[in-house]
C-alpha cells in the first residue's frame, strides 16, 4: 500500500513540475493560431454574448 500511495505521489509531482503556466489569454491566442492557420479570425464580425 506504501508503495502505491509512492508511486501516486511521484507521478502528480513529476506531471506539476512539466506542466506549463500560460495565461487564458495565451491560450486562447495559442488556440486560435492553431485552429485558423489563414487568419480568418481577425475578418470575423460578431458579439458573443
Amino acid at each position: 500500500m506504501k508503495q502505491i500511495a509512492l508511486l501516486v505521489s511521484i507521478t502528480f509531482i513529476s506531471l506539476h513540475s512539466f506542466s506549463q503556466n500560460i495565461t487564458g489569454s495565451e491560450l486562447l491566442n495559442k488556440a486560435i493560431k492553431y485552429h485558423d492557420p489563414h487568419n480568418h479570425w481577425a475578418a470575423l464580425t460578431i458579439v458573443f454574448w
